[in-house]
């Protein structure tokens, strides 16, 4: 029950506390719509590549956006199944292609790829990673080079998110005294610092 110093108030001002709730009520109504139209994205990807999937599905999340794994491939030649393109969910606007591993097959499987999202009608976004060369496909191009530097880059520059995670401890992966942090194992692998800067360029080129 309403405090009776609060009554007089609230007869007097009926009117405006009423057009001031209906306000909010109708802002929130018309920011639905755009809540709800940011299209979601799925990530087919090689072996190599999937490495950074779940960072990235998890950024995009994050971000707002309905993610998921569309395919994961051993062979570096296989096109993307038409199979799996075809059940991809009607509010999906997105394929993130995560092709990591050079390679010398009969026809590029990254411009293949590209064709067949396109064929799809949705959007492709490709993953550049040093030592891959992609030239000329239509398609949103993420270049991951800048971030993981060149092919056999163990050590890059900490950025922010080096330093903490999104829940506040501090990260396995810390900057040395330095002010650097593996972003590669010996072996070429991502790190779990390589990985996060792969997924936050992926989530920042599609917004």
């Amino acid at each position: 029950m309403l405090p009776s110093s609060i009554r007089p108030w609230l007869a007097a001002h009926r009117l405006p506390v009423a057009a001031v709730a209906i306000g909010a009520v109708g802002a929130v109504w018309m920011l639905l719509p755009a809540m709800q139209e940011r299209g979601g994205v799925v990530v087919f990807a090689d072996r190599a590549g999937a490495v950074s999937a779940p960072d990235t599905v998890s950024q995009l999340r994050q971000n707002g956006r309905a993610a998921d794994v569309l395919a994961i491939t051993d062979d570096p030649c296989a096109a993307l199944p038409t199979a799996d393109l075809e059940a991809v969910d009607r509010a999906t606007d997105f394929v993130v292609i995560s092709l990591a591993e050079p390679s010398e097959c009969a026809d590029d499987p990254i411009v293949q790829a590209v064709d067949d999202v396109r064929a799809a009608d949705l959007t492709p976004v490709v993953v550049r990673f040093p030592g891959v060369d992609i030239e000329g496909v239509d398609a949103i191009v993420v270049d991951t080079e800048p971030l993981l530097g060149p092919p056999g880059t163990l050590e890059q520059p900490c950025e922010w998110w080096d330093r903490v995670d999104p829940f506040g401890a501090e990260q396995e992966f810390a900057c040395s005294d330095n002010d650097t942090v593996v972003v590669r194992f010996a072996d070429g692998g991502l790190t779990a610092a390589g990985t996060q800067r792969v997924a936050r360029m992926v989530a920042a080129a599609i917004g």
